[in-house]
């Protein structure tokens, strides 16, 4: 919570504990195995460290005023910015200890994109794009206003990437192309959004904005439609299961509710009263393992699909038998070049053509069939 309180609840026994990191948090982020839990705060200004009981290991101070702290899957470490210095933190969970990059200017916001590769801030005047390894400035746009970056999501459709993300203190949604760095356009929203949220398994992003209603924006038509949640009330934020097919809608009031709904046909399953419920994380989709994965099964579904299924046979055995009975570097020699590669499988023939792939598009498909041999996905 923001007043510094956090929880953890075992489904196991019922039990709810708590731990109160500071006066003002800011967000908190979990480590891959589980075991190291990070706040950011504000007052006081450090990052608060705790281990998979909630007992404090270590507190460091900050010389700033931290923006968030997020996980780096693939680097055994933590990410943080602030708001008032020109420096990017790197926490690492082995050695607990910190080290500082420079920046050419502080970042109101940021977010890192699902691949680890660039960091993506933004300030008053629009969006910087940052090679995360180097941190070096690769683009600057400008934008109608201040991007809330920390609500960001990265899906893939029609052979490329996208992010959304609102406009802070703006009735828009801003659509942008990812990894060329371009703006596609701006969508007019009700009111203020202040999040984006989505899943594999939906095929819309559900954005708030200030209503009682969520706008629901479709990742392959690019169109936006209307939710109404509740007549007259709030509604603040969506929360998904892991596959998708199940949204959690937040209905922001003293006597409001928890609302789910089918994340594709938008039938309404069931209503929880509830009382402010901020519907704030969900794990596995904010997940670093996971959300390259996700885009990795859209890659799948545009280039794969016609050939391949995951549970069952088509030109070749199931996906899923292939990634846990195969290396994974031979199941894309045969997707890239199968006329030269069938015969190392124990094909006589090759009976798939070539599927023509970009470099990221490659790197999402590697993180999908790594999340389906390890039964993340199905």
């Amino acid at each position: 919570s923001r007043d510094g309180w956090i929880g953890k609840y075992s489904f196991s026994e019922g039990k709810l504990e708590k731990v109160r990191a500071c006066i003002y948090l800011r967000n908190i982020a979990l480590s891959p195995d589980g075991n190291l839990l990070v706040a950011a705060c504000w007052i006081p200004s450090q990052l608060v460290l705790f281990d998979r009981e909630l007992k404090h290991v270590k507190s460091i101070e900050l010389e700033g005023r931290v923006n968030a702290v997020y996980e780096l899957y693939g680097r055994n470490s933590f990410a943080f910015t602030f708001r008032d210095k020109p420096l990017v933190g790197f926490l690492d969970y082995q050695r607990l200890s910190v080290s500082y990059a420079d920046i050419d200017s502080p970042l109101e916001d940021f977010t890192i994109d699902p691949f680890e590769e660039y960091l993506i801030g933004s300030t008053k005047d629009g969006l910087k794009v940052y090679s995360l390894r180097e941190l070096k400035p690769l683009r600057e746009l400008k934008t109608a206003g201040l991007p809330h970056l920390a609500s960001a999501y990265f899906w893939y459709s029609g052979g490329k990437f996208y992010f959304a993300t609102p406009i802070r203190k703006r009735p828009t949604l801003s659509l942008w192309r990812a990894y060329s760095w371009e703006h596609v356009k701006d969508i007019p929203l009700a009111g203020e959004g202040f999040l984006a949220r989505s899943n594999y398994g939906t095929p819309f992003v559900w954005v708030d904005n200030s209503s009682d209603s969520m706008l629901l924006f479709d990742k392959r038509e690019f169109n936006a439609s209307s939710l109404k949640v509740i007549d007259g009330k709030r509604a603040v934020h969506t929360e998904f299961t892991g596959d998708g097919r199940i949204a959690y809608v937040s209905v922001y009031e003293k006597d409001g509710a928890l609302v789910l709904y089918d994340g594709v046909s938008l039938k309404k399953l069931a209503e929880y009263p509830a009382s402010l419920p901020a519907g704030k994380y969900n794990f596995v989709n904010k997940s670093k393992r996971f959300e390259p994965a996700q885009l990795g099964y859209q890659v799948f579904m545009e280039k794969c699909w016609g050939c391949h299924h995951t549970t069952r046979e088509a030109f070749g055995p199931p996906l899923r038998w292939s990634v846990q009975n195969r290396e994974i570097s031979l199941i894309m020699a045969q997707i890239l070049d199968p006329q030269n590669t069938h015969k190392l499988l124990g094909y006589s023939r090759s009976a798939m053509p070539k599927i023509e792939l970009k470099e990221e598009e490659m790197k999402a498909l590697i993180k999908f069939m790594e999340a389906l041999k390890d039964g993340w996905m199905d």
